[in-house]
Parts: structure tokens; C-alpha cells; sequence
């Protein structure tokens, strides 16, 4: 062997683990980057609820015994007890308001216990809770004939709770 083989050999292996360890930092600090980023998840939870009281007949759904009408909420339905059997969840609360096309309250109920219940209006301002509110266009059974309003939901969850959609 002469010593300008052995010189060629180091400095190659010098080269290769020169990018192997930028590769591997690389690697590294995105697999961090990806742990330590926030996932929010309260407004498909939002999503979600909305999609879940509006078209399910054991929800809100209006049903006229032939058929259940997606998306048309009926108002007879709209209490604690069709609410808390549609769509519950132990760290979430929710209220439900309907209102007519001029923003006039037709109906509301609520699944909320009583810290929820206390603490919703002030939910932006409290670090252990997250909120959102979701408004949309929906129709509404009412005196025997369908109306169009609005629809919004109140969503208050505790955080840290972890709670599958």
C-alpha cells in the first residue's frame, strides 16, 4: 500500500460522513418540527357536530314517517335530550341556536354542563379552554311548513382532552 491510497480512503470517508450527518440533522429537526407542531382540531369538531345534528334522524333531522329530510332541522327536536344523545362527547359542549333570515331567535338548546354553560362567553379568554362558533345556512321545519335560517353553533372544548370525531 502507498500513502496515497490511504489518503484517498480517508478523505472519501470523510466526504460520506460529512452528508450523512446533514441528512441526518435534516431528518432530525423535521421529525421535531412534525412533534412539536399544534394540531387544532375544534373546528372540524365543528364541522363534524354540524353535519351529525343536521342530517341524522335520531338528531335533528326532520322525518315526516316516510322519509328523513337531510339538513332540514326540526324544531321539536331541538332540546338537551335529543342533543345529548346525538352527539356527546365528555370535553365538549355545544349550543345550538336557530334563528330566522332577519337573525331573529327562533329556538335554542344547549349540551353544556355548568362550568361549560359559565365559562362559554368568556372562552377566548381562558387558557385551558378553546372555542369556536360555526354559523350556516339551513332549513328549518316550523308551523307545518319548511323556512330557511341560520344555524350556529357554540363550541367549547376543554384542551388536552383528547376526544375522537
Amino acid at each position: 500500500m502507498n500513502k496515497k491510497g490511504i489518503f484517498g480512503f480517508s478523505t472519501e470517508l470523510v466526504v460520506y460522513l460529512f452528508f450523512i450527518i446533514i441528512v441526518a440533522v435534516f431528518i432530525f429537526s423535521v421529525a421535531v418540527d412534525y412533534l412539536s407542531s399544534k394540531t387544532e382540531t375544534i373546528q372540524l369538531e365543528s364541522y363534524i357536530l354540524t353535519k351529525s345534528i343536521t342530517n341524522s334522524k335520531t338528531c335533528l333531522a326532520y322525518d315526516d314517517g316516510l322519509r328523513t329530510y337531510k339538513g332540514v332541522i326540526d324544531l321539536k327536536k331541538l332540546n338537551f335530550e335529543v342533543l345529548n344523545k346525538c352527539f356527546s362527547k365528555p370535553t365538549i359542549g355545544y349550543l345550538v341556536k336557530i334563528q330566522d333570515l332577519e337573525g331573529k331567535e327562533v329556538k335554542v338548546a344547549s349540551k353544556l354542563d355548568a362550568r361549560q354553560k359559565a365559562y362559554l362567553p368568556i372562552c377566548k379568554d381562558l387558557k385551558s379552554y378553546e372555542c369556536y362558533s360555526r354559523k350556516t345556512i339551513v332549513s328549518y321545519y316550523q308551523e307545518n311548513e319548511v323556512k330557511t335560517g341560520y344555524l350556529t353553533i357554540d363550541l367549547i372544548k376543554q384542551k388536552g382532552g383528547f376526544s375522537l370525531v
